[in-house]
């Protein structure tokens, strides 16, 4: 089997986030692995490595998108989760790029697909998000539900979308060291990575989920942010890099 590392650019994850995910949630296996996305692209076409990286029905995919961007995102996208599939079974069971298939519900949500030739069987949930140049994919062996999202200003215009003033005080509250800019980008991709977890499910809105509380994660400058969900109580890990917000939600039924 070809060396899988010399396909993936340098992985960009924060200092600390994947451990600090993993502290959170100590009883699951979760890997992540964070690209950025233009670097990623150049690299697969640098070495014409498609074949190797996907497989056949996805190949077919890649080849519908006509917009270069979209088709760097999906990419990226992809081989972010590949990559997190494979850290995930390395252990037990090593596995080519081609051999893992990120397939979609008809709701959107992806999903893995192990080849007939890898003759494995597993228990991995995945999620993909990407944001301008980064794109992000996870796998764990419970639900999970990841965003990364650039801030942009829109977030102040829809803000009555997905944060409540209960929830805007206790932001203020809690992150009174934070611009109100960074609050509201960690509210949005804790909440986006909530939804994704839980659409396993049934497709929660933004008002469904509601902040409980907030608190420092076990490696600053990490957020822990706990959810209700009707009687589900939801955790996930928010953290700010750069001008991105980036969150990682977990959930065992």
């Amino acid at each position: 089997m070809e060396t899988q590392q010399q396909f993936i650019p340098n992985d960009k994850t924060p200092a600390n986030y994947l451990s600090t995910v993993e502290s959170a949630f100590p009883q699951s296996a979760i890997n992540l692995t964070m690209l950025e996305i233009d670097t990623a692209a150049e690299l697969y076409e640098e070495q014409h490595s498609l074949a190797r990286l996907l497989a056949v029905e996805e190949q077919a995919k890649y080849a519908t998108y006509s917009l270069v961007k979209r088709k760097n995102e999906w990419l990226a996208g992809r081989m972010c989760a590949k990559t997190a599939v494979i850290k995930q079974l390395s252990a037990t069971m090593p596995i080519a790029y081609s051999e893992i298939i990120i397939a979609n519900h008809n709701s959107g949500r992806p999903y893995v697909k192990l080849a007939q030739s890898s003759n494995r069987q597993h228990s991995m949930d995945i999620s993909i998000s990407h944001s301008h140049n980064y794109a992000i994919g996870v796998c764990a062996d419970w639900l999970c539900g990841v965003d990364i999202q650039k801030y942009n200003d829109s977030l102040f215009r829809i803000q009555e979308r997905f944060c409540s003033p209960d929830e805007s005080l206790l932001l203020g509250e809690r992150l009174a060291s934070f611009k109100e800019k960074d609050t509201l980008n960690l509210l949005w991709t804790a909440k986006e990575a909530v939804r994704k977890t839980m659409s396993h499910f049934e497709l929660p809105g933004f008002q469904e989920i509601v902040l409980q509380s907030i608190a420092p994660s076990s490696h600053r400058p990490y957020i822990s942010f706990t959810f209700a969900l009707h009687t589900r109580i939801i955790r996930v890990i928010s953290g700010l890099c750069g001008d991105y917000a980036l969150s990682t939600c977990l959930f065992k039924d």
